[in-house]
């Protein structure tokens, strides 16, 4: 399912995630429900608490 071209961002944003924690030193934790397309809509229209045009998110809890 990889080589499919629409799961491209999908796969980056994992990497990106993954080098992350790689330098975070265990300081830096993060959880992924992947659901595909449903997520991918809601995140283009701003309905998740990710802002893709201010490129920031909303942290809930304390992050543990």
């Amino acid at each position: 399912m990889n080589e499919l071209l629409i799961f491209e961002p999908n796969i980056s944003a994992q990497e990106e995630l993954e080098a992350l924690m790689k330098v975070s030193s265990g300081k830096m934790t993060w959880t992924v429900i992947i659901v595909r397309v449903w997520y991918d809509w809601g995140v283009e229209n701003n309905v998740f608490w990710i802002n893709k045009q201010n490129k920031t998110i909303t942290r809930f809890g304390l992050g543990h």
